[in-house]
């Protein structure tokens, strides 16, 4: 068995190739599989979440170290702006649901 990804020789008994580290046993592509693989990767919470948490509250901190090439520590910062957007219009949809209820009752 070969690795779909490099070509290096598998053996059953991993799950994971060692050269590259990609699965041995691929899905096949199904518009459910690109629909939960866009979201796991999306909202991907993992330690890096954390330090970037932390840091962001320093201005510039994020963007010096990004653009400085310290990437592998802090979270991806396109998936932490889209995060925090479709958090942010979700709070203000329901904030906004709530007041017309309250004006449709009076």
């Amino acid at each position: 068995m070969r690795c779909l990804n490099c070509n290096s020789s598998l053996s059953n008994e991993y799950a994971y190739c060692a050269s590259c580290g990609q699965k041995t046993k691929v899905q096949r592509i199904s518009i459910w599989t690109i629909i939960t693989d866009f979201f796991s990767n999306l909202f991907n919470f993992e330690a890096k979440i954390w330090q970037s948490l932390k840091d962001i509250w320093v201005p510039a901190r994020l963007t010096l170290a990004y653009i400085a090439g310290q990437r592998a520590k802090y979270y991806n910062p396109i998936r932490f702006f889209l995060v925090v957007l479709l958090a942010s219009i979700g709070i203000i949809v329901s904030q906004a649901n709530k007041t017309i209820k309250k004006l449709d009752e009076r």
